[in-house]
């Protein structure tokens, strides 16, 4: 019996999510076997349109090809397809694009960072072409993404690369693999202040030094912006072994070089993007409609167990005035980053009130609000509702953070508590 097998690696941070040391998290090494295998389909072979000079296509299709031929598991097309299905080369997707003025307001290059990386994150995940393999990526313009208010991660990524070059980062798009997602692009930043470059992973906006053993990202295979794109040509592909010099002929092959130079096209991204204020006052409606759907959720799942539903004010009280803190240590609007290590210690002392009293069973969870049938899901998964013991109690809170263009940050705490005798 024929089988497929793959290997990955995931971290679990203890502490709802509050931990930021990652040295201190737990990690678990998964290796899955399936049987039988699965029949990969085959790849759907288009020949699309372009704009772009001839010479210039068949030069990217003899990179892409010779980058195949040396590693044939870093496949990389330089030419990807705008939504009108035109080929486009690119390193014309890339240009300085300034984000919405709120999330600039700290005026502290690193707390605006963070900020950004964390608004990229709130628009909701679309898988990039799931479909149909094979078929040429489809990438949307920024403003395109921020009014459909969906992407993949290539998109998150090229949103968050552009927006970093605003505030003077100087940023690439990394291709490669990562875990949980397979095909995966994050975003490389050279720090100038002596630190270590970054890897940023735009779906979390959590952010990675490039020597960072636990990193989710597995594999390096092209990097690029506006001025070339560069194939990964070292033996290896992982971030912490690879050497990040692209200068190095032996270590990167770049697609314009020589007599090979960028035809300097424009870009196809717009001057600057038009861009909606934060609604509160959505936010505020999307909140208690929110948490009457758990609440009624949580209730009927206790119903289907023949269990009675009884909430603990007290204890919606105290979870609900944790989450705008939550928001904060995660980036928000109001993000000081001196203070995010104590946000941390301040919950679990507010915890610890309740603990002292109570044993108390519960989790943070946060969304990038796309529809409340994810958050009932994710309710469901978490099990609370399950507690038979005697005199259980439920708390259920929710708080929604409101961003620009309609982007919402959902945290929801539940959690079951049980008086110690």
């Amino acid at each position: 019996m024929s089988s497929a097998e793959f290997s990955g690696s995931t971290s679990l941070s203890m502490g709802g999510g509050l931990a930021k040391n990652t040295r201190n998290a737990t990690y678990l090494n998964i290796y899955v076997t399936l049987q039988p295998a699965l029949i990969v389909p085959e790849p759907v072979k288009e020949k699309l349109d372009y704009d772009e000079p001839e010479a210039v296509v068949h030069h990217c299709l003899a990179w892409s090809q010779d980058l195949y031929f040396k590693f044939p598991n870093r496949k990389i097309n330089p030419l990807v397809a705008d939504v009108t299905g035109k080929s486009v080369l690119m390193t014309r997707f890339f240009k300085s694009i300034k984000p919405p003025p709120e999330l600039l307001e700290s005026g502290d290059s690193k707390a605006s960072a963070t900020s950004i990386a964390w608004f990229v994150s709130l628009i909701p995940y679309l898988p990039n072409n799931g479909l149909f393999p094979g078929l040429q990526d489809i990438w949307p313009t920024c403003d395109q993404i921020l009014h459909m208010m969906v992407g993949s991660e290539i998109e998150h990524a090229m949103l968050l690369c552009n927006f970093f070059t605003t505030i003077g980062k100087k940023a690439f798009l990394v291709l490669g693999q990562g875990v949980p997602e397979g095909d995966t692009a994050y975003v490389l930043t050279v720090e100038e202040s002596g630190e270590q470059d970054r890897l940023w992973n735009p779906m979390t906006a959590e952010s990675f030094s490039i020597s960072e053993t636990f990193c989710p990202l597995e594999s390096v295979y092209a990097i690029a912006n506006e001025n070339n794109i560069w194939g990964n040509i070292q033996l290896s592909d992982k971030p912490n072994r690879i050497r990040w010099d692209f200068a190095q002929g032996n270590d990167w092959m770049p697609l314009f070089s020589g007599n090979i130079t960028n035809p300097g096209l424009p870009s196809v991204q717009p001057n600057e993007l038009m861009v909606t204020a934060p609604d509160q006052r959505a936010a505020k409606q999307l909140k208690e409609r929110i948490e009457r759907s758990l609440r009624d959720t949580l209730m009927n799942l206790r119903k289907t167990m023949n269990q009675r539903t009884t909430m603990d004010f007290g204890g919606n009280t105290v979870l609900r005035k944790l989450l705008p803190n939550l928001e904060a240590s995660k980036g928000g609007l109001s993000l000081n980053v001196e203070s995010s290590t104590s946000i941390a210690t301040e919950h679990l002392n507010e915890l610890q009130r309740i603990m002292t009293s109570h044993k108390v069973c519960g989790f943070p969870l946060h969304f990038a609000f796309s529809d409340i049938d994810q958050l009932i899901e994710a309710l469901t998964a978490t099990g609370v509702h399950l507690n038979r013991e005697p005199g259980v109690e439920f708390a259920l809170a929710v708080h929604v953070e409101a961003y620009p263009c309609t982007a919402m940050s959902v945290w929801v705490y539940v959690a079951s508590l049980v008086k110690r005798r």
